[in-house]
């Protein structure tokens, strides 16, 4: 199965753009995918939410900034682009951040005047999802996300030429900023191939997306997959027991191409 993709597409000679939700998604789920097609296509990586809003954060937020060993967001973000730069510098040609804030800091835009007085002591009042569990991770849309959604399609439009083969989250585990690029990236390039979103895969059963797709797993070499997402340091121990990486495949859900 892995000759059958990756031969298909460096064959092809196509741009290939991996549409990545946050810094470390491409990597995660794609990282030897995009390690074994680079010196063959030209590779783009483009993160979706790459910034932080500022104080006050809901106990989500504050949580997530524990478990990363920071106390303000601002500076988590630019430390994680920085990450991301030093883990994609092997893999891809070009790298593009389109500056929209991630989920977890997302705050509603129109709020009265009473009820930002009152998020300064419960910001989850102001927040488009106020907690992880209950709003990130249940594949419901916000309203107050539909004009961003516009922003992301005009953008990825602008951007991903025609010829292109084009990839990005299968948003397996339901997080919502997956979510929201799987279904912009499906309603935009009906061919694209979707991943299995790892780690969130190892807990969570994949459902394909709509159109019925081959399935192809790839077995990465571990030792270059394990040093791509070393990278991330400040999501290590988030993401994996111990910070360490289990051995894994990438799975792909892709049309015949």
């Amino acid at each position: 199965m892995k000759n059958d993709l990756i031969k298909t597409i460096i064959a092809s000679k196509k741009p290939c753009y991996f549409i990545s939700p946050h810094f470390d998604d491409a990597v995660l789920s794609a990282g030897f995918t995009m390690h074994s097609l680079i010196d063959h296509n030209h590779v783009t990586v483009i993160n979706v939410f790459t910034k932080a809003d500022v104080a006050p954060y809901t106990l989500s937020a504050k949580k997530n900034l524990l478990t990363c060993h920071y106390h303000d967001a601002v500076e988590l973000f630019e430390e994680r682009e920085k990450e991301d730069k030093r883990a994609l510098h092997t893999v891809a040609n070009r790298v593009l951040n389109l500056g929209f804030v991630d989920g977890l800091w997302r705050k509603k835009h129109s709020v009265n005047p009473f009820m930002r007085m009152l998020a300064k002591k419960l910001p989850e009042l102001t927040a488009v999802y106020p907690t992880y569990r209950f709003h990130m991770l249940k594949k419901r849309i916000s309203s107050e996300d539909a004009e961003m959604i516009e922003m992301i399609k005009k953008k990825l439009l602008n951007l991903i030429p025609k010829d292109a083969i084009v990839f990005a989250p299968l948003s397996v585990g339901n997080h919502i900023d997956h979510f929201i690029v799987c279904k912009v990236v499906e309603e935009l390039f009906p061919s694209a191939i979707f991943w299995s979103d790892f780690p969130y895969n190892i807990s969570a059963h994949a459902v394909p997306v709509s159109a019925e797709r081959d399935v192809y797993e790839i077995n990465p070499d571990q030792a270059v997959k394990r040093t791509l997402i070393g990278e991330y340091k400040t999501q290590l121990n988030g993401l994996f027991v111990n910070g360490k990486v289990p051995e894994h495949t990438e799975k792909f859900y892709s049309k015949r191409i």
